[in-house]
């Protein structure tokens, strides 16, 4: 009998990602155990179902993004902005790097049924955006706590939801280099954060019409 290698959770996980490029997600637990020579134990051990490294893998993805943006020893100073920027920059850097993984998960989940596979990558992110977008405050009254905290976080899952947009949108993305998520980043951020500023809605108009000429006008 062949003898079982036995790996930590990152390297499973490299051999899971790598294994999904070549074969796609309709496999079982048995069957990449089988060819990758490790036991069923360790993998549900490691790594729990097929879902559920799914689920690690994106999270990977996205807590590498933060770690690598406040790293940069001036992280402290970027405005809320650029610190957006610079996440949503940097995870789709890691997506690009692992074009084959993401697209697939995207591909054989759908839109919809995405959501679930993306539940781990949202805790790190929401907490992100409440950082770095301290949202204002209401007046003091028996009920501002509640109304405060209902608002902060009304604002996040908006982030979220534009997250989960400009990823569907890269996922469909064919220009160069993603040269046209980059542009979607540019102005999705841009106006969603004269959104919050409350300030001239030239940028969300701006933006809706990017995304008009983009996906509708093709199709």
């Amino acid at each position: 009998m062949a003898r079982r290698k036995k790996y930590s959770k990152e390297q499973l996980l490299d051999l899971f990602v790598s294994y999904v490029e070549q074969e796609g997600l309709d496999f079982t637990i048995d069957t990449f155990c089988t060819e990758n020579k490790i036991t069923v134990i360790q993998f549900k051990d490691l790594l729990g179902s097929v879902e559920d490294a799914e689920k690690e893998v994106w999270l990977a993805l996205m807590v590498a993004a933060l770690s690598t943006v406040k790293s940069d020893a001036n992280y402290t100073g970027f405005s809320s902005r650029d610190k957006l920027l610079s996440v949503y920059f940097t995870f789709f850097e890691n997506c690009a790097l692992n074009e084959a993984f993401c697209k697939e998960s995207i591909q054989h989940h759908g839109k919809v049924h995405m959501l679930p596979v993306l539940k781990k990558l949202k805790i790190p992110f929401i907490e992100f955006v409440k950082e770095a977008f301290p949202h204002a405050q209401l007046p003091a009254s028996q009920y501002s706590d509640k109304v405060n905290e209902i608002g902060g976080n009304i604002q996040s899952e908006a982030v979220y939801a534009q997250l989960l947009f400009l990823l569907d949108f890269w996922s469909r993305d064919v220009s160069t280099d993603f040269e046209k998520t980059d542009i979607a980043i540019e102005k999705a951020v841009k106006a969603l954060t004269e959104l919050i500023d409350i300030t001239p809605v030239k940028s969300l108009l701006d933006f809706g019409k990017f995304i008009w000429q983009e996906r509708f006008q093709k199709h």
